[in-house]
């Protein structure tokens, strides 16, 4: 109890792809599935204290959680679980910006944006260095998590680098 009085109060958002690409099986499930159950799980660990908001991009930036107290976690739950597949591919530039225009506008201490995304379908991505930069430059961490390889794991990759977090190359779905 008090390790939990002392920990830094933290606004995070999660980013989650689901473009066309995110419909492809992997087992029984799809990679949408399984980074919405990421997703979940994520947001199980944060606290009573703690903010949160989940976005679902693909060429449209769709809040499928507001960036707000983490309250009711099963409706909060449901909302996530309950994101199809949409089109296109995921603007990754518009995800970031999305994301770190909510948390700037946050009081806590820490802040963080955790993007998953298709491996070979980042679309969008040609300001994501310089938006991952400043948002660093702000306080605010980013980590990525690629579902997947190909052509944009690398530059996924660099983002988490300079974001200041941690990348997560998750080549078969099924152990995210």
């Amino acid at each position: 109890v008090k390790q939990e009085r002392r920990r830094a109060s933290l606004a995070e958002v999660i980013a989650v792809d689901y473009s066309g690409s995110m419909a492809a099986s992997v087992g029984r499930q799809t990679k949408l599935e399984l980074a919405n159950e990421a997703a979940v799980r994520s947001a199980e660990l944060l606290g009573a204290g703690d903010r949160l908001g989940v976005m679902h991009v693909d060429t449209a930036v769709r809040w499928t959680v507001p960036l707000g107290p983490v309250t009711d976690r099963d409706k909060l739950e449901n909302a996530i679980r309950s994101v199809g597949p949409g089109g296109g591919g995921i603007y990754v530039d518009l995800a970031l910006s999305s994301a770190y225009d909510a948390l700037a506008r946050e009081q806590a201490q820490l802040k963080h944006c955790l993007l998953f995304s298709d491996g070979a379908d980042a679309e969008e991505h040609t300001r994501s260095f310089s938006l991952v930069a400043q948002a660093k430059a702000q306080g605010t961490t980013t980590s990525v998590v690629a579902l997947g390889t190909g052509s944009d794991v690398p530059d996924l990759e660099q983002m988490s680098r300079i974001g200041g977090g941690r990348f997560y190359l998750i080549e078969d779905a099924t152990r995210l």
